[in-house]
């Protein structure tokens, strides 16, 4: 491996040339071992000297020695390489490694560093050499690297010329495994008279810089590969570095290092970094990084890329050398290695040449009002800028260039610039023309031109734009920018046959201006406004699911102060709102509104309004903002409006306290269901003795028909998008047999708004009988009113468990019903946990007796707040029947009606005995969902219908009463009319006094239609005859 290592003096006369694998024969031992070998050529390689610092007889030999030392893995030539040479042994005494000051006057004086404790093996010091002044004797030490030192991090050891230890560096942020001391170089890099060290750890790995997108953790990026400069300070310490961080994985960035020398002439000394793997195609690449007063630029100035040299370049930048200027045009040069593909590539450094200059306007701001200049578009304000350009270069730099020159207006601004160029002023200038990203051709704000400059010479132009009263922000000023470069030809040769030139990036490679807007803001020109922001809702309540789900925030926004510009309002769209539109009331111009941002479904967003620009001092904008409830949360006690107004001027400290405000506004629910029944008919009366057939054919034979009509109401004033309505039908007596016969499914009124089912759909006529047509159901609503509000029934406690059906009990005055048994959880092994549970049982079957009664009682739905459950009521076909209605949406007082059809088993009734009985049905309904609430869950109503049967028996009433009952009764009568004359005539009561008497004179001047009365008797005029007050008359 002859020429793995190559250093060049600072003089370029002398050259080493080492070849570490280099292998030699102990033929005293008869041993190869491979001690590695150097070259040392002076003169122009006139005269080449050999130097084997490891190859020592007798008995140097050995690994725990020299003999896998493996000399000139790395070598430095200091000062000018006229007294000694540094070499590299890093597999010397167990791989701890060594490094040799070989004189180059004496082959035998080549003292080493010396072996250290057994846990320095495999340290591989020297594995890289530099050479510099550090202890500021004029004469260069030896700094060399230890890439497996310090726990695997890596070190840097500093020696003097006389190998003795002067300090250790090491990165103390380091990572095992990351090879710090890899690769190491030295210069000074700030110009301050002492050497910089600059050391590679291309195994590095970065775990701190990319987070990964969908875990939200740090991403690693593998042997990306990391530098670090160390600056010495006049005390020959370290105390100031940087660190330089790799770009792309796997890259190996600081593999290699190499001091470039000056390489744009700015006075400070630059350097390169390899990464032999970088780029997509890991092909390689090399940094050029430059130094500075302040240290180093942390930016690289350039970026090196093995595929837009040479495609078949690979490992490009796994070596390097610099510093030498080999076509003498005064700026040094750099050689790259690419091993994997045996290329070695020089790069030879492009002129300098330094940009000067100046862009100014003729005024110090514009005014927007002083339309003095015409264009295409009318009179608008205008303003000039004038901008005056030069260029110097240092070597051999050409004569004269051509500059690409981009202006851009209102630079700031790229999506709605200000500002713009006229175009047939651009037409009167040579080499000028719209640019591709300009916002408009019509009214461009970005052009470009070709400059000619001459070296030394200033060049000066002037150029026009203008500026619209209409544009928005008139407080931020306009941003103009001159971004200047070069294109050099392809061959890269100038017409003088030099390389083409490359601009000085230390120096800034635009020109810019700002020019303010006049603004209404006093002699300062400094706005200060001061908002106020006020709003009251339109409603004092907001009501869920009502016909109106709107809410007007009316909004007031006050300026107290100068002219706000820009000034917007914003408002928080609360969740389960969206937005509705603006009411403009009294504002300078019509109020906007956009969404600023939209986080997500059901979250709340925000919406943006431009209220004036500027919004004049002392005035106000009054304003409505109207917002739709779609999903309004009924958890919620009230809705939270936030809002706020602000503009791009600031408001003098303190006064933006009345710039915030939250509305709220309470949230109610006022869904009601009614749910009223009725029999038909409510009374029926049934003869005792006549029995209907055993065996029926048509439904008529069972027995009279009866009908329960249930309505559900939606009182309001919230609608309902979905309401249930369970029906417990009383099919069967306690004995099993029929009592109310269903000869057919649940009539509804509208069947788009109202679905009913038969749980046990065997119970519609069991008996497959012959169904007559005596059944129509009832076309509208149940007439009577329901407004009275219900009654409330509470349980204090009650258990998920349902309730077993009531039977028919038998009494004097009868009450029949059915209700539902519950069975939702599994009964326990435990005996106690048993007893518990038909405990609770018996207790919520009480309780629902109770709420049925009260029912009964009151004639009307009470509420009931015990436990309900669809799938824990248990009718079975002995006992029961559960109807069940699924109600959709319905509005304010509209309502559904459910109609139930069955016959009358008279049969039943007489064998059981059954007197002055009533039969009932039981209705539960209950809202299941509001429009925007969909688990709301207030509580059921339940209603009780009842029938009531009355018995008649036909042969008690035409049975006769006995012919003595009459003689007696006559007889007792007589008995007792006679003692009541005696008793009379005994009184006196016979015995009359009258009156005297006299002679009436009969008037003859009375008409026969006029009224006349005696003492005895009145009469009236036929015509007043009335005869409910009189009677009928006779």
């Amino acid at each position: 491996m002859l020429g793995a290592t190559v250093r060049v003096s600072k003089r370029g006369d002398s050259v080493v040339v080492c070849a570490p694998h280099y292998k030699y024969f102990f033929s005293k031992f008869e041993v190869i071992e491979p001690v590695g070998t150097c070259f040392y050529a002076t003169n122009g390689f006139e005269k080449i000297e050999e130097f084997a610092s490891c190859r020592q007889e007798p008995a140097r030999h050995g690994h725990h020695r020299f003999g896998y030392g493996m000399c000139g893995f790395s070598a430095a030539v200091p000062n000018d390489g006229n007294e000694r040479l540094y070499i590299g042994a890093p597999g010397a005494y167990y791989w701890q490694g060594t490094i040799f000051a070989q004189s180059v006057r004496n082959q035998t004086d080549r003292p080493n560093t010396h072996d250290g404790p057994a846990h320095h093996d495999n340290f591989n010091l020297g594995y890289s050499l530099a050479a510099g002044d550090f202890d500021g004797d004029g004469v260069e030490d030896a700094v060399a690297g230890v890439p497996r030192g310090n726990d695997l991090v890596g070190a840097v050891y500093i020696f003097n010329h006389k190998l003795i230890s002067l300090k250790n560096l090491t990165d103390r942020n380091g990572q095992k495994g990351q090879f710090f001391g890899a690769a190491v170089a030295v210069t000074d890099l700030n110009n301050d008279g002492y050497d910089d060290i600059i050391v590679g750890s291309p195994f590095y790995t970065d775990y701190k810089t990319v987070m990964d997108v969908k875990t939200q953790e740090h991403k690693p990026r593998y042997d990306i590969g990391k530098v670090m400069v160390f600056f010495q300070g006049p005390d020959h310490d370290f105390p100031k570095w940087e660190s330089l961080l790799g770009h792309t994985e796997w890259s190996r960035f600081g593999y290699s290092i190499a001091a470039a020398g000056d390489l744009n002439q700015d006075g400070y000394n630059d350097f390169i970094v390899g990464a032999p793997y970088d780029g997509d195609d890991r092909r390689g690449a090399v940094y050029v990084y430059h130094g500075a007063k302040s240290g180093i630029r942390k930016e690289p100035t350039q970026k090196i890329e093995a595929r837009k040299i040479n495609a078949d370049l690979k490992a490009f930048g796994f070596s390097l050398a610099g510093g030498k200027d080999i076509d003498k045009n005064q700026y040094p040069d750099i050689a790259v290695g690419a091993y994997q593909s045996s290329h070695a590539v020089v790069f030879k450094t492009k002129p300098v040449i330094t940009v000067t200059g100046s862009l100014t306007t003729s005024k110090d701001s514009i005014n927007l009002e002083d339309k003095t200049c015409s264009t295409e578009f009318g009179m608008m304000a205008c303003e000039h800028m004038r901008l005056c350009m030069r260029y110097e270069g240092k070597g051999q730099s050409p004569p004269d260039i051509d500059l690409k020159l981009l202006f851009q207006l209102d630079s700031k601004k790229t999506i709605t610039p200000r500002a713009f160029f006229r175009r047939r002023d651009l037409n009167n200038k040579r080499n000028t023309k719209i640019h591709k990203k300009a916002a408009s051709r019509d009214q461009p704000d970005i052009i470009e031109q070709i400059l000619h400059l001459r070296k030394g010479h200033e060049y000066c132009e002037t150029y026009d734009f203008y500026v619209s009263d209409t544009i928005r922000d008139k407080l931020n000023p306009i941003h103009i920018i001159a971004n200047y470069s070069y294109e050099e030809r392809t061959s890269g040769v100038s017409t003088t046959g030099y390389l083409e030139p490359a601009l000085d990036t230390t120096v800034p490679l635009s020109f810019e201006v700002e020019l303010p807007i006049d603004k209404n803001c006093g002699p300062d020109e400094k706005c200060i406004p001061d908002l106020q922001v006020h709003a009251v809702s339109s409603k004092k309540k907001f009501t869920i699911g009502a016909a109106d789900q709107s809410l007007i925030v009316n909004v007031t926004v006050a300026n107290h102060g100068e002219d706000s510009h820009e000034s917007q309002f914003f408002i928080t769209i609360p969740p389960g709102f969206e937005y509705g539109g603006v009411e403009n009331y009294a504002t300078q111009q019509p109020i906007s509104c956009s969404p600023q941002n939209k986080a997500g479904k059901d979250e709340e967003y925000v919406f943006v309004c431009d209220i004036g620009n500027p919004l004049a001092g002392n005035s106000e904008a009054k304003f409505g903002f109207r917002l739709t409830g779609t999903k309004v949360d009924a958890t919620d006690e009230a809705v939270e409006i936030k809002m706020s107004v602000n503009s791009t001027n600031e408001e003098a400290f303190g006064r933006d306290v009345d710039n915030e405000l939250t509305v709220r506004v309470p949230v109610e629910i006022k869904a009601q269901l009614s749910l009223v029944g009725r029999s038909t008919p409510e009374q029926l009366d049934y003869s005792i003795r006549n029995r209907t057939p055993s065996d029926p054919i048509f439904d008529s034979e069972i027995g009279p028909v009866v009908s329960h009509l249930y309505q559900v109401i939606n009182r309001g004033p919230s609608a309902i998008s979905g309401a249930s309505l369970d029906i417990i039908w009383p099919s069967f007596a306690e004995n099993g047999k029929h009592l109310l016969y269903l000869i057919d499914e649940p009539q509804v009124n509208d069947a788009d708004k109202v679905k009913c089912r038969v749980k046990q759909a065997q119970n519609i006529n069991p008996d497959s009988l012959t169904i007559s047509n005596e059944h129509i159901p009832t076309p509208s609503a149940i007439i009577y009113d329901d407004q009275i509000p219900v009654q409330h029934y509470e349980r204090e406690e009650h258990d998920r468990e349902m309730y077993d059906d009531y039977k028919l009990r038998r009494r004097r005055m009868r009450h029949v019903h059915a209700e539902h048994v519950g069975r939702s959880r599994k009964i326990r092994r435990s005996q106690t946990i048993k007893d518990q549970r038909r405990t609770r049982v018996i207790q919520a079957k009480d309780n629902m007796k109770q709420a049925v009664k009260m029912a009964k009682a009151a004639g009307k739905a009470i509420e009931y707040k015990g436990p309900l459950s669809r799938a824990n009521i248990g009718c079975n076909k002995d006992n029961c029947t559960h109807i069940e209605c699924d109600i959709r949406r319905l509005n304010e007082d509209e309502f559904v009606l459910v109609e139930i059809y069955a016959r009358l088993a008279v049969n039943t009734l007489i064998d059981n005995n059954i007197y002055e009985a009533d039969i009932s049905s039981i209705g539960i309904a209950k809202i299941s969902a509001l429009p925007s609430v969909p688990r709301y869950n207030p509580p059921a109503q339940l209603v009780a219908v009842t029938t009531d049967v009355n018995p008649t028996d036909p042969e008690q009433a035409q049975r006769g009463v006995p012919w003595w009952l009459y003689l007696i009764a006559i007889l007792i009568g007589l008995v007792i009319l006679a003692l009541l004359i005696l008793c009379l005539w005994r009184c006196g009561f016979f015995k009359r006094h009258r009156p005297p008497t006299e002679q009436a004179t009969y008037n003859t001047n009375a008409k026969n239609t006029d009224m006349y009365a005696d003492s005895q008797v009145r009469f009236a005029h036929p015509h007043m005859y009335s005869e409910e007050r009189h009677g009928v008359r006779v």
